[in-house]
């Protein structure tokens, strides 16, 4: 008999989740596997509130989120195959025993409960996409079945937070993938929440699927926002600085000294704000990092990328008759070399610490439990 865990991560106390896992462990058996059931949670998980089996494993994680128990409760398990089961989204036991099936013949490394494969009906052009760059008609299911080998060559590049744990092991494992339809309709059971973790998720995915191109036009996006912050403060620095005694000033060089002073403090805002989202979101991994060096270090390198801007807008059309025809695109090439440079920068040398910690799992401090009111603290990291 071909052992299998079967891991169901669960968020909050609900007495349907034992008789459902404990179908679903009894329809494995039936079907000749030899079934462990393993509940993960990041949270207290009450056996008799949850009507959970006396023999089941309770396994407790510190990080937040299903994917974050799921992976945890996988580094705790050594069976070959592995089944992962959203118990509140309504999969039958028998959808279970399909999945585990069809790892255990080994027609698959990944197998994935799909409701956009049915055969009543033709796949949407979403299912088609998302087969096109992760494998699977359902990246979002909550039935989802691995073998071992493949999760362990890959488990030191997960890096999970949210609740979308069917998408990270998409994502990050090697191997044949295999969808297997549902018979339960898209809807059933309690719809999936998706929350500001799994918008965390999906960019950690897209910066370890494309790399940099996924950070530049994060980069991108940021600085788009802040040209919208410069330019709507630039306008309204100067509507309160002409009803100053600024108004009318000239400075030698400067020139009028309201739309100087405005200029200036528009810019210095929106120089922060960029810093500030790139710092937290295009370059995450960076945040640890001294906030002071980075922002002089992020200072200088935008005032090197503005002077490139400026020096080939204007210098162009002076050497070049296309661009003294076409001065537009003379600021284009300027704005994208600039960016390029900014980009640059960022990357490596504004951003660069922490670099290293880009794959660190977070999984945090496991514990382990066969009775919820004696959890024994094992030490993090546990291979």
């Amino acid at each position: 008999m071909a052992r299998v865990s079967l891991i169901l991560p669960v968020e909050q106390a609900d007495p349907a989740v034992g008789p459902s896992a404990e179908a679903a462990r009894r329809a494995l058996e039936e079907a000749g596997f030899e079934p462990e059931l393993v509940f993960a949670s990041d949270a207290a998980v009450d056996r008799r509130a949850m009507a959970i089996n006396p023999d089941a494993r309770i396994i407790t994680t510190v990080d937040k989120g299903r994917c974050a128990s799921a992976l945890a409760a996988l580094d705790r398990t050594d069976a070959p195959f592995a089944v992962i089961l959203d118990p509140s989204r309504g999969y039958e036991p028998a959808e279970v025993v399909s999945v585990a099936r069809r790892l255990v013949d080994d027609e698959a490394d990944i197998v994935v409960a799909s409701r956009r494969l049915r055969a009543d009906r033709p796949s949407s052009i979403l299912a088609h996409v998302s087969r096109r760059f992760v494998g699977s008609t359902d990246p979002l299911s909550g039935l989802i079945g691995v073998a071992r080998p493949g999760y362990e060559d890959a488990r030191d590049s997960f890096l999970a937070v949210g609740a979308l744990y069917t998408l990270e092991l998409l994502a990050k494992m090697t191997g044949k993938r295999l969808d297997t339809s549902c018979a339960s309709p898209l809807g059933s059971g309690r719809a999936l929440r998706v929350g500001l973790n799994d918008l965390r998720h999906a960019k950690r995915l897209a910066d370890h699927r494309f790399g940099n191109l996924s950070r530049l036009l994060q980069f991108c996006v940021v600085g788009a926002s802040g040209m919208v912050i410069d330019l709507t403060l630039y306008a309204l620095f100067q509507w309160i600085f002409a009803r100053t005694a600024l108004s009318g000033m000239v400075a030698p060089v400067l020139g009028s000294l309201d739309l100087a002073v405005s200029a200036f403090l528009s810019v210095a805002i929106a120089l922060c704000w960029n810093f500030s989202l790139n710092r937290r979101l295009t370059f995450s991994y960076a945040r640890h990092g001294s906030i002071a060096r980075q922002f002089v270090t992020y200072a200088l390198s935008n005032a090197m990328a503005v002077s490139l801007n400026l020096t080939l807008r204007l210098s162009l059309p002076r050497f070049f008759g296309f661009f003294n025809d076409h001065r537009l695109a003379a600021a284009v090439v300027g704005v994208v070399v600039a960016t390029g440079l900014s980009f640059t920068m960022s990357r490596w040398f504004v951003f660069s610490h922490g670099k290293t910690n880009e794959n660190r799992h977070l999984r945090g401090k496991i514990t382990d439990s066969s009775d919820s009111k004696a959890v024994l603290a094992e030490s993090s990291g546990i291979r």
